[in-house]
């Protein structure tokens, strides 16, 4: 009987992974990540237009943000597809029907929302395997967004439920249902503190522990490997189908401070002699620098620049890039100041430290303080990082006072703080050292326009805007692996069958078809079969 690989997204495009794998002979169904597609939302939607929740499953499955396979979804969200929405569904050529009783488990291979967002559309009791870590993550990134968000509701949601005028509505008050976690590096893993409530609400989260083993899925066997990424907890994993092992090597890097090597990873692979490896290829177009640049070297480069300035420095960098974040700690406490993180920073951190006791505790950590910005109404959950380090806050004042004593790890989405410390006239030796990714769309642009509006207009000095031809060089490193890693990781796994995904150049690929690799493109919802 046949395997099936099915990629649903993340097919010529980076991120919005949803792979389908199906081992008919073992009667398994199982998808490697279930993300949001960026690239594909952000052809309709945008921070403040967003897929109504009253509607449930219309507005993504109308877009084609969700795979036509009916079955799948919330139970609670399907029940407001009408009938002409299931008759759309319906006439979709990749159309299936697929209960979701039929799906024995989604594999997470880490927390960006490119990979894990739209498991928040699954039905609900549909398991997710990942490490703590991820799970973790996860439950950070839901708790610290918007309530009310349907796109966000990875790890817990309020059943919603029609009103009277037949729109979905969450009852008040009601708790809030978790979805079925196996933790599949810690089975005794949990914490009831954490994950028993909404911090948003505080409202209790009914745990749903599914009791599966963590070493499959389904009936098929399964492995993972740790690797190194941007985010903390992110694994390659891998199942033995009836066809042979499957690897799927999620986002990884070999750039980084964390996870195994090139080689380690290569010869963890190789000696399940995978008939099919489910490669990214996120920069597979990249070019190797040369001096090859790494979390390591970026720092080196950040604490050049820092202490080359004696006022006020802000250090902007990508949100849970926890790496960049240490790095900056660092450079502070080298330079003798104290790193100013944000509560949802320290509420991050406090969480992480229950699976990694090697990060930093905030609470006795001399180089750590929280910035608290000013807000008439802050939500639930940063009320109470606010009052756990009331003596450990720093405010707008303290800033203003002493500048040359403080790194800010702010955003873009941070800056307007910039008019409550408000050092007019005295910002000639501030700097802004932007740590973050290329503006790789008009959207980035425009907000880094607007970062340059704000520098210009309170005199600092932006060192790193990647909209500068000339930009100092060595302030950022991707969380993906180069071209030439790539390739030679394939190499020495040396799979029988290699399908390329998160990557809008897998053509790239097929030089290695004349080392005896077979390089199959896929193609979004038509199935390659083993």
């Amino acid at each position: 009987m046949p395997v099936r690989i099915t990629g649903y997204d993340g097919v010529g495009v980076i991120g919005g992974n949803k792979i389908l794998l199906e081992d008919e002979e073992r009667r398994t169904k199982l998808f490697l990540d279930f993300g949001m597609s960026f690239s594909r939302r952000s052809e309709f939607f945008e921070e403040y237009l967003k897929p109504r929740p009253g509607v449930g499953l219309r507005d993504p499955l109308r877009l084609d943000l969700l795979p036509p396979l009916e079955g799948i979804y919330r139970s609670d969200l399907a029940a407001a597809l009408s009938a002409d929405d299931l008759n759309y569904l319906r006439s979709q050529s990749h159309y299936r029907q697929v209960a979701a009783s039929e799906i024995q488990g989604v594999y997470l291979s880490h927390a960006h929302l490119d990979h894990s967002g739209y498991i928040s559309f699954l039905h609900e009791d549909i398991p997710i395997f990942c490490t703590a870590m991820t799970a973790t993550v996860a439950k950070v990134v839901q708790d610290a967004g918007q309530s009310g968000d349907i796109e966000r509701e990875v790890c817990y949601f309020v059943p919603r439920e029609k009103n009277k005028e037949g729109l979905l509505a969450s009852p008040k008050g009601a708790a809030y249902y978790g979805r079925p976690f196996v933790v599949v590096d810690d089975p005794e893993f949990t914490n009831r503190q954490f994950w028993g409530l909404s911090p948003a609400s505080g409202r209790k989260i009914d745990l749903h522990n599914p009791g599966l083993p963590i070493d499959r899925i389904g009936d098929l066997a399964l492995r993972f490997q740790p690797v190194d990424h941007s985010i903390y907890g992110a694994t390659a994993c891998a199942v033995e189908t009836s066809a042979g092992w499957v690897v799927y090597s999620g986002d990884l890097r070999f750039h980084g401070k964390r996870g195994p090597s090139l080689e380690a990873l290569a010869s963890w692979a190789r000696a399940l002699e995978p008939v099919a490896l489910i490669c990214e290829g996120t920069r597979i177009d990249a070019q190797q620098t040369a001096p090859r640049l790494t979390e390591e070297s970026v720092k080196v480069v950040a604490w050049d620049l820092a202490k080359r300035y004696k006022g006020l420095i802000i250090a902007d960098f990508a949100a849970r890039n926890v790496d960049r974040l240490l790095a900056f700690r660092e450079i502070a406490q080298s330079l003798g100041r104290r790193l100013a993180i944000t509560p949802g920073d320290a509420y991050l951190l406090d969480a992480m430290r229950q699976v990694d006791a090697s990060l930093p505790d905030v609470a006795q950590d001399a180089t750590a303080v929280i910035f608290a910005d000013v807000k008439s109404a802050p939500r639930t959950w940063e009320r109470g990082v606010r009052k756990k380090y009331e003596g450990k806050l720093v405010r707008a004042a303290d800033v203003r006072r002493q500048p040359q004593g403080f790194i800010l790890a702010f955003s873009f989405f941070d800056i307007n703080d910039l008019v409550d410390i408000d050092l007019l006239g005295d910002l000639s030796d501030a700097v802004y050292i932007y740590s973050s990714s290329e503006a790789f769309n008009e959207e980035l642009q425009i907000d880094i326009n607007r970062l340059g509006n704000w520098l210009r207009y309170f005199n600092l000095k932006f060192i790193g805007n990647p909209l500068n031809p000339e930009r100092e060089p060595g302030l950022h490193v991707s969380g993906h692996a180069g071209g030439a890693d790539l390739l030679e990781l394939v190499r020495q796994v040396h799979p029988r069958n290699l399908i390329p995904i998160h990557s809008t150049k897998p053509e790239l690929f097929q030089v290695l078809e004349k080392e005896g690799i077979s390089v199959i493109m896929p193609q979004p919802g038509r199935p390659i079969v083993f």
